[in-house]
């Protein structure tokens, strides 16, 4: 979603009653010149979103940005921003791990749900 000009919004209208529903938002700053414009939204099946298979237990779900998964192979998310994005989401099975870069330019922010880790 982007909300640009504005856009009404409310949380957990499709959520029956009783029912728990796991999930967050990320919100990020876009440049003045793409504050003022029409609100975009979209969303995308989980089976639409790349899936890798990083070896050592591990696969990356790209959401948005590109990833370089090597040196000769980067995927690419299915959610678009104005604003340069990198968001994937690891799934790390027991003793697996993950090493990988993220480029110099971007502010860095990790989630991390449920289990521990460490850096």
């Amino acid at each position: 979603m982007s909300t640009s000009s504005g856009v009404y919004h409310a949380e957990g209208g499709g959520t029956p009653k009783g029912v728990d529903n796991d999930g967050f938002q990320i919100w990020v700053n876009v440049p003045a010149s793409e504050k003022l414009k029409d609100p975009r939204y979209g969303t995308v099946p989980p089976e639409k979103l790349p899936l890798v298979d990083m070896s050592n237990n591990t696969h990356a779900r790209v959401l948005a940005g590109e990833f370089n998964v090597s040196s000769d192979k980067k995927v690419s998310g299915s959610f678009r921003s104005v604003q340069p994005v990198l968001i994937v989401d690891f799934e790390i099975k027991q003793n697996g791990f993950i090493s990988f870069a993220v480029p110099e330019i971007m502010n860095n922010c990790l989630i991390y749900l449920n289990y521990h880790f460490a850096l």
